[in-house]
């Protein structure tokens, strides 16, 4: 099994739902599981109002870490 792709904090954006794909959300748990195809389920908290567009992108439960990537700027804690 490939190691833990997200630690709870992490910065992802998700394909999930097309029409926030491009908003930040945090992951706020990540855990095995044999029923996905990654192998990892995440839990993922709404995201704050978007800057730009003033957007809010929901929470989303229990999705295959496959459809998470990594943002970009990660918080300060998070880089070690």
């Amino acid at each position: 099994m490939p190691s833990k792709p997200f630690e709870t904090g992490d910065k992802v954006l998700t394909d999930y739902d097309p029409e926030t794909k491009r908003l930040v959300r945090t992951v706020s748990q990540c855990w095995q599981d044999q029923s996905c195809s990654s192998g990892w389920l995440v839990t993922l908290r709404a995201s704050g109002r978007c800057p730009h567009c003033g957007r809010v992108a929901p929470a989303i439960e229990e999705i295959d870490s496959n459809w998470c990537r990594k943002h970009q700027r990660q918080p300060q804690e998070a880089r070690t």
